[in-house]
């Protein structure tokens, strides 16, 4: 018996001694792991998509149907036409984000203050204009385009005129961006619902993100490709 109480102290004694001198060594590496964890999880339950697409101007883009399919749901589905199945899943899974912005003379129409509304869309706008990871082909309207043209002296979009097929007949507007209404892309179902004066331009590529972000390219190329496809579309 002697013995066994002797084995145990020692166990005992042992782990005190170990939480003693290492125990913020262990609730580091105890917080590494979650953390390592919860970003799996996360990262494993995170939707993928093929290709994003973002629209941003005074035109609300509907989710009730009413019955009918919803406006959203249309784009969606036409912007799968364009839409190649880059991850090899077997379905074509376009990300559509878009962003209620009115200019203010909309908003003077409107008779509504809109600022609250709009505040947080023109936030996540400059975000995914300046420094975003995923949206390179827009959509905008002519005032939400004026308002990134230029950021800090620097242009944000990549001129455009490279991209139109031969023998295309297309409206450009300045050296960046077409307008939507004048492809046969704009026929389409829930396209063809927004404005036609709405801007089609391509984001560019920094210069860090070019030589050392993988990732920002492999997006911007999605979105050239789909730019491609958005200006062959009917030809």
């Amino acid at each position: 018996m002697k013995e066994k109480v002797t084995r145990e102290g020692g166990i005992r004694s042992r782990l005190e001694n170990f939480i003693y001198h290492y125990k913020w060594h262990t609730v580091v590496a105890l917080f590494v792991v979650a953390a390592i964890v919860i970003c799996s999880v996360q990262m494993c339950s995170r939707e993928k998509f093929d290709n994003y697409v973002l629209y941003a101007g005074g035109h609300g883009i509907s989710r009730a149907g009413d019955g009918d399919v919803p406006e959203y749901n249309l784009c969606l589905s036409s912007f799968g036409r364009i839409t190649e199945d880059l991850d090899g899943n077997g379905t074509k899974n376009p990300s559509f984000l878009d962003l209620y912005i009115p200019s203010p003379d909309e908003m003077k129409e409107s008779g509504s203050d809109l600022y609250s509304l709009t505040a947080e869309n023109v936030k996540r706008l400059e975000y995914e204009l300046v420094s975003g990871t995923d949206y390179f082909l827009c959509l905008l309207s002519p005032y939400n385009y004026e308002q990134y043209v230029e950021w800090d002296g620097v242009p944000i979009f990549t001129p455009i005129g490279g991209y139109i097929p031969e023998g295309a007949s297309v409206e450009t507007v300045g050296e960046y961006a077409i307008k939507l209404s004048s492809l046969p892309f704009y026929g389409l179902d829930g396209i063809r619902e927004l404005p036609e004066d709405t801007l089609v331009c391509l984001r560019r590529l920094n210069s860090f993100a070019e030589h050392f972000d993988g990732k920002n390219r492999e997006s911007f190329e999605r979105g050239e490709a789909m730019l491609r496809r958005m200006l062959a579309y009917g030809l």
